[in-house]
């Protein structure tokens, strides 16, 4: 007997197994039996285990997609199967699996009980009947098939089969039915019967009369009833009422006439009926419960991580909004416009949405959230609705890994687009208002405030510097992680009355000479906020590496233009014209 232990942000289940094949898998059962893994990022097929021996474990990926990763760090892909020494862990999409062998203490003198059904398979048992003194084995039958009910999945085939066959193996009754209100009438959904006995009928009569009282009703039939219970020897009616305690159907089960036993229905039997449909009732209400929580859970994950979205889902209330701390990233393609031009558009929206993926990894990597998508950018916060205290670092390298990402993702296009790939990206840090920025009918978690407006404005001064990454004063003061930094200056940008100082953001070890370059623009800056443009321009025509750095090129544009413009009185502040 094996354990298996599955997790994920929306599933945390433990089944039992004897170890014969089993598959694992997002989608339905196939030929062999199976446990459904709640998981979106999970293949359909996911993967197959099956004992070997006595301590080992054969697992196998089923398909293309089947991405499994071992503890050891390796990898399982298309078809291939490894043998491994219990217990096993391993992962896949975003679901961890834990498989160890169950053993039994030694010895005889220990008492034994009948051992309990999975929820894969029952062995067989002949049907009794309860009567009104039911033995303690089949109260324990009875107990068990109610937990096999609430264990399949609500609204399944699976739920309703398990719940019929309940009442049919177990109750001792001929046969069992699922039946739904409709619109029109009445639907069944699942019917089961005892071996050797036919399908049939049911009576609308009694279907109504249930509908109407709301309760369990059991009778044994006349002769001379109607046509649909002409070989009814006895009916028990149970209710089934929906999320918010509305009838919707009911659980049928009938006894035929023709039996040695005679067909009464006893009261303890009645009474098993209904916990068995209010057992139904449950699983339809969770059901409902699961089908909104996973709406609510796959529009959250569509701009943050699982984690994040787990944290909305239990606190919804964070979407109200509230005053907190966070970094915000702006990230932009340069160029993208010209060379959407040359590609065409379905080209363009292809190129798009791989950059898009590329940088929504990275995101959700350093777990942030994706606040936006607008043209060919995004927008990314840190420390909402999660706390991060090392929300700036974590924004930063998550720059710096979009910058890192970037060569390869060119280099797939560079044959269709003709030209490396660009990027320009600001980072901003501050208090901001947090919640839904959208509207009520399309929801947008994300920040609303001066703080998101700088961030932009940034990621837009990257292009006037010749950088690829810029992070305000405010991140560079939170920063703990070793990040080489220059000062650019103290800079107002278009549509800002106020000033922000400004930072080129490197990585560790930095571009070649770029030390060497961030040294003389210091020297230059430094002569420029002093109100020394002819010197400013002396020292960055005197250096030999002006012409290969963005903003020494930009700082002599900006003086030679503004002392062409002339007059005003002199500030040592960058005044940016455009955004």
């Amino acid at each position: 007997m094996i354990r298996i232990r599955i997790h994920n942000a929306g599933q945390q289940e433990e089944h039992y197994h004897d170890g014969s094949p089993l598959e694992l898998g997002r989608g339905p059962q196939r030929q062999l039996p199976r446990l459904r893994v709640a998981d979106q990022h999970t293949s359909r097929d996911q993967l197959r285990i099956e004992a070997v021996g006595e301590n080992c474990l054969r697992v196998t990926a089923l398909s293309d997609k089947a991405d499994v990763k071992l503890r050891s760090g390796e990898r399982l892909r298309d078809g291939e199967a490894r043998e491994l020494p219990l217990p096993v862990e391993l992962s896949f999409g975003r679901t961890q699996v834990k498989i160890s062998l169950v053993t039994s203490p030694d010895g005889d003198s220990f008492a034994s009980v009948v051992p309990p059904f999975s929820s894969i398979s029952r062995p067989a048992r002949s049907p009794q009947s309860l009567g009104a003194s039911p033995s303690p084995l089949l109260l324990a039958d009875w107990f068990e098939t109610l937990i096999s009910v609430q264990r399949a999945a609500a609204g399944s085939d699976q739920f309703y089969a398990e719940t019929v066959k309940g009442i049919v193996d177990l109750i001792g009754l001929d046969r069992g039915l699922v039946i739904m209100q409709t619109g029109s009438g009445w639907r069944v959904i699942a019917e089961y019967v005892r071996r050797g006995e036919k399908t049939g009928d049911f009576s609308r009569r009694i279907a109504a009369c249930v509908a109407r009282q709301q309760c369990t009703l059991f009778q044994q039939i006349p002769d001379d009833q109607d046509y649909s219970l002409l070989d009814v020897e006895a009916v028990v009616a149970a209710p089934v009422f929906g999320r918010t305690g509305d009838f919707v159907g009911l659980l049928y089960g009938a006894r035929q006439r023709g039996r040695q036993a005679p067909g009464v229905i006893h009261p303890l039997e009645a009474q098993l009926v209904q916990v068995l449909a209010a057992a139904v009732s449950t699983g339809l209400a969770r059901m409902d419960q699961e089908v909104k929580a996973a709406a609510i859970r796959a529009r959250f994950e569509q701009f943050c991580s699982a984690e994040v979205a787990a944290a909305l889902e239990l606190d919804p209330q964070l979407l109200e909004g509230r005053l907190t701390e966070i970094s915000v990233m702006f990230a932009d393609v340069r160029r993208f416009s010209r060379i959407a031009e040359r590609l065409g558009p379905e080209q363009s929206y292809r190129l798009l949405a791989d950059t898009m993926d590329c940088f929504a990894e990275c995101v959700l990597n350093r777990g942030g959230v994706i606040v936006d998508y607008y043209g060919d950018g995004l927008c990314a916060m840190w420390n909402a609705p999660c706390e991060q205290p090392d929300h700036a670092d974590r924004a930063c390298l998550t720059a710096l890994d979009l910058v890192a990402a970037l060569p390869e993702l060119s280099d797939r296009w560079r044959h269709k687009a003709t030209e490396p790939l660009e990027i320009g990206i600001g980072v901003n840090s501050g208090e901001a208002l947090v919640g839904n920025a959208g509207s009520r009918r399309r929801i947008k978690y994300g920040p609303r405030g001066h703080l998101v407006n700088v961030a932009s404005r940034v990621e837009g001064a990257t292009k006037q510097f010749g950088v690829r990454l810029i992070v305000t004063a405010a991140t560079r003061a939170r920063l703990n992680c070793p990040l080489s930094v220059r000062r650019l200056g103290r800079v107002r940008m278009a549509g800002m009355t106020g000033d922000v100082e400004l930072f080129e953001l490197q990585g560790e070890p930095a571009e070649a000479n770029w030390h060497a370059r961030a040294d003389c623009y210091r020297q230059a800056l430094a002569l420029f906020e002093s109100n020394q443009p002819e010197e400013t321009l002396d020292a960055i025509d005197g250096s030999n590496i002006a012409d290969s750095d963005g903003p020494l090129q930009f700082l002599r544009r900006y003086i030679e233009r503004t002392k062409v413009a002339g007059g005003g009185r002199f500030e040592p502040v960058i005044v940016l014209d455009a955004k």
